[in-house]
């Protein structure tokens, strides 16, 4: 299977990155263990992405049946302190929650500092676990 409960390793190609591209990585792994644990937490079944190299970095099912795929965005360096999703991710994104069987909602987890803000990636609206 692509997805797998465990932590993705750190890719050979960051572990030799200078020491603040590391740092960025670390910071971003922990945004989406942050986020694995909010959506276990109600309920949801949480597959990580190898690597996060896919559309989405997320997959998360609930006992309902909804399901949701999760591209999480968190950036120390931009000036604004905003992360961002490109249209191509965007894209991919919505492309691969229409693939899902049974269908998913695209989200985008955004954090701005420590505070996280869930958005579907059709509608643009806010989402609540």
């Amino acid at each position: 299977s692509k997805f797998s409960v465990a932590l993705p390793k750190m890719p050979k190609k960051v572990r030799n990155a200078p020491r603040g591209t590391r740092s960025n990585y670390s910071f971003g792994v922990r945004k989406e263990r942050y986020v694995v644990r909010k959506y276990r937490a109600k309920g949801y079944k949480v597959q990580q992405s190898k690597g996060s190299r896919g559309a989405a970095d997320l997959k998360a099912t609930h006992t309902s049946g909804k399901k949701h795929n999760i591209q999480v965005k968190a950036s120390r360096l931009t000036a604004s302190g905003k992360a961002s999703i490109s249209k191509t991710e965007m894209s991919r994104l919505k492309k691969s929650a229409k693939a899902t069987k049974g269908g998913a909602v695209p989200v985008v987890a955004k954090f701005k500092g420590s505070k996280m803000t869930l958005t579907s990636a059709v509608s643009g609206r806010t989402i609540k676990l």
